[in-house]
């Protein structure tokens, strides 16, 4: 496949957002360690996107810089100065910066006309071995070094004049000059010495003068002086501090023992927008000629020069809109910001801080019943819950918005001992998403793919009362264990604070709205199954049949008292538990996740004898189920625009609900 892109193109970054690879929720998001996971939290979804820019002002870019995380890294080895120095140390031909003059490429000089005639002591072929050796080394610094090993300094023993008549030279040292030529070394003098390494003079005056400092090792200061008169002042960088921390911050919503040092500014803020809030405070002028339209501007704090400060310098990002918040903390939120008691607002913020405390409870203890059910075979964490419904025709046409769809439901459950996923898929013609619809498929999980040799289940789900907090739920699993249904002595469902309900099926959802995104169109059930199927390799799909889905409330209502009280005569209030333990002694309902005290309850009736009969019970939806008119002629509509004839089955077989 051809990958190249023409030149006169300008290389966009994007970052898929939508379920965050690394976010506030890193450590319930990958409870499991399968690749895919790892890959996003690790990499990211990077996305290359060339667009035309031949007539931009910015010209072309050349190279493609390598992007390994949030921003592109510099790359200093492909700096043009870096490469002029790199090619002038291994002795290349190179084009001056300055001068934009070529400079031929380092040879041996001319010999010397010294009495010693150093250069017919050295054949041709050693001349050639010294300068390609000093070549090779190719580091300013270590040539250097290696030529101070050369040259030697020593006190000078007499001092004359060279001709009678002249001043007396004073040199404060005695120089010699050696070259190495396989295990013997020859003395030779400073012209020849010059020579056949192809440097300067001055080069070689620079080291005698670091030797005789006593410093053999001299350091390449091109480039790193103190001189700069572009710098960012003190006073500047303390505004842009000053700035960046005027905006509110907040933590992380879920997670915040994972998440101490980060946190989230408005997401409606972005770093151009803080850059023009800056310019609009600190450079008014500047900002008025921006927002007249004017391009030749150079402001003292340049756009790039504030992103990589804020980049580097602080642990920020941007949150994404919250939805599905917790009630309780934006409650007592508002009334702490707005409250001016400080004694009441202290109160608001202790109780503020118990609920979340509350909350991280429960992630605490999922992360340690994953764990747990991976080394104790008699251990097993599910969790479980059911994905946001899928469209069908899912088109990016208009016409969608005003008109009723087909859903396809996802019902998925994690395993923490396999850190496999299952997912229950079927449309809205095969079953809905009740409680005896949640029942049978827990009861299929447990009937078929649970692990041999677990005895203690552990369940993890929001409080959605029409599918994980209901009547037919408790009675089911309260039969399961009193009749010790596939081995299970035990049963703990726990609930999490209301608002801080996130879940690894959570992530799964993510990772699948991902995949999603990138299909248009999508016309059939089966089309949704294969892009779950294709997103995780440890992603299960089951297909949903109408005999999967058994009425279970109707046979356990009639063995269950209708009126539930404790021993201690407390009513059985659903909502306000949040840990349930089914045990052969009854069930323990607790207030709090990790409680101590329990209120027990016996919910069978004295006569009654809980066992689930050895025949299949009656299915919940006999016949297809049927669709209201309103929604049949929607939907017949978009299939007549919008899908293709080999699709048109389907939508066909459709059947609608008698007036």
């Amino acid at each position: 496949m051809d990958n190249t892109v023409p030149a006169a193109c300008e290389y966009i970054f994007k970052r898929n957002d939508g379920l965050s690879d690394r976010d506030d929720l890193g450590g319930i998001l990958c409870l499991d360690s399968d690749d895919e996971c790892e890959k996003n939290k690790l990499d990211g979804p990077d996305v290359i996107e060339a667009t035309d820019s031949s007539n931009s002002d910015e010209g072309t870019i050349n190279e493609v810089p390598t992007r390994n995380g949030k921003k592109i890294k510099a790359n200093p080895s492909i700096w043009k100065r870096n490469v002029v120095k790199k090619q002038r140390a291994a002795g290349e031909e190179y084009t001056s910066i300055y001068t934009n003059k070529v400079v031929p490429k380092r040879v041996t000089g001319p010999a010397c006309k010294c009495i010693y005639k150093c250069f017919s002591k050295i054949t041709d072929t050693d001349k050639s071995s010294i300068i390609n050796a000093f070549n090779a080394i190719g580091n300013k610094e270590k040539q250097d070094t290696f030529l101070c090993g050369l040259n030697s300094v020593n006190n000078v023993q007499r001092r004359r004049p060279l001709v009678k008549g002249t001043p007396e030279i004073k040199k404060s040292v005695s120089c010699t000059y050696k070259i190495r030529l396989t295990t013997n070394e020859l003395i030779v003098c400073k012209i020849a010495f010059c020579s056949l390494f192809g440097i300067g003079k001055s080069l070689v005056d620079r080291l005698i003068h670091n030797i005789k400092n006593n410093k053999p090792s001299p350091q390449d200061l091109r480039g790193k002086h103190l001189k700069r008169p572009n710098k960012i002042s003190n006073d500047i960088i303390f505004k842009i501090d000053a700035h960046i921390n005027s905006f509110p911050k907040v933590q992380s919503h879920y997670s915040r023992s994972d998440n101490l040092n980060v946190h989230y500014l408005s997401p409606e803020l972005n770093i151009s927008k803080m850059y023009k809030l800056y310019l609009e405070k600190n450079d008014p002028e500047v900002f008025e000629m921006i927002q007249k339209g004017e391009t030749n501007i150079k402001p003292i704090v340049k756009y790039d020069y504030f992103s990589e400060y804020f980049k580097n310098n602080f642990n920020l990002t941007f949150g994404t809109p919250k939805t599905d918040t917790c009630q309780t903390c934006d409650r007592l939120k508002n009334l702490i910001d707005h409250e001016t008691n400080l004694e009441i607002k202290r109160q608001f913020e202790v109780e503020k801080e118990v609920h979340i405390r509350k909350a991280e409870v429960f992630y605490t203890d999922l992360k340690s019943f994953v764990q747990k059910s991976k080394l104790d075979e008699e251990i097993e964490l599910l969790s479980f819950d059911f994905q946001q419904n899928m469209p069908l025709p899912h088109i990016p046409c208009g016409d969608v918005f005003y008109k009723r769809q087909i859903w396809v439901y996802n019902f998925c459950i994690y395993s923490g001992k396999t850190g496999k996923s299952y997912h229950y898929m079927y449309d809205e013609l095969t079953g809905k998403k009740g409680q005896n619809d949640v029942i049978s498929f827990i009861d299929h999980f447990l009937k078929n793919l649970l692990t041999p040799g677990v005895k203690h289940l552990y369940i993890f789900t929001d409080n959605c009362s029409s599918q994980n907090k209901n009547n037919a739920l408790f009675q089911y699993l309260y039969t399961v264990v009193q009749s010790k249904c596939f081995n299970l002595e035990s049963i703990t469902h726990r609930y999490p604070e209301p608002g801080h309900s996130f879940l690894p099926c959570d992530r799964c959802f993510g990772l699948i709205e991902k995949v999603k995104r990138k299909h248009e169109r999508i016309y059939l059930p089966e089309s949704y199954k294969e892009i779950v199927k294709k997103t995780s390799k440890k992603f299960n799909v089951i297909d949903v049949s109408r005999d999967m889905i058994l009425n279970f409330s109707d046979y356990t209502k009639p063995l269950y008292k209708k009126i539930v009280k404790s021993v201690e005569d407390q009513k059985f209030s659903i909502m306000a538990y949040r840990c349930m333990e089914y045990k052969k002694e009854g069930l323990f309902c607790s207030i709090y996740g990790n409680s101590i005290g329990f209120e027990k309850f016996q919910l069978q009736k004295k006569s009654a004898i809980l066992k689930f009969p050895e025949e299949n019970l009656p299915l919940l939806h006999p016949e297809v189920l049927k669709i209201k008119d309103a929604k049949f002629r929607d939907v017949q509509d978009l299939a007549a625009k919008y899908v293709p004839p080999e699709n048109l089955w389907f939508y066909n077989n459709l059947v609608v609900e008698a007036e």
